[in-house]
């Protein structure tokens, strides 16, 4: 992970670029927008390895997960809880782990390793279907698949 120092030597999580996003120039001029937009951050200065600092999130996937969550009806994390929710299913047994998982990801912002585990929930719950151990619809279910699937890409 890689961002700005604020004027105060302490990395901005504002621009934070994991190392999959930093080399684009595109991603860096993002960061550096930004920076801009804040008054305790120059966004001339020279990106920093802040890899220690578990706080930083990279701003490039951050705003992915958002765009994608504006196309549907449900967030990433409402998807993930309706699987917890259903969390008396056999067909979702391992699933439920990986759910739990990538909520703790979200919540701590550990968006680069995010997709990775969306892909481990969607593998596992590939035999979940409506049935009259759950009130979760068949809807719901498509669309908590549709914007996982999305979200992992």
């Amino acid at each position: 992970m890689r961002a700005l120092l604020t004027n105060q030597g302490t990395a901005a999580d504002e621009t934070g670029l994991c190392y999959s996003c930093y080399p684009d120039e595109k991603n860096q001029k993002y960061a550096r927008e930004m920076a801009s937009r804040c008054d305790d951050i120059d966004p001339n200065s020279e990106f920093v390895d802040c890899t220690e600092n578990d706080a930083i999130g990279c701003c490039i996937c951050i705003a992915e997960v958002d765009n994608i969550v504006k196309e549907y009806k449900m967030t990433v994390t409402e998807a993930l809880q309706l699987i917890e929710k259903n969390k008396g299913l056999l067909a979702l047994n391992y699933c439920i782990i990986y759910a739990s998982h990538a909520l703790n990801m979200i919540e701590a912002k550990h968006t680069n390793e995010l997709k990775g585990q969306l892909k481990y929930v969607l593998n596992n719950m590939t035999r979940w279907r409506q049935c009259k151990a759950s009130t979760t619809t068949a809807m719901e279910i498509k669309e908590c698949r549709a914007i996982l699937k999305k979200a992992s890409l």
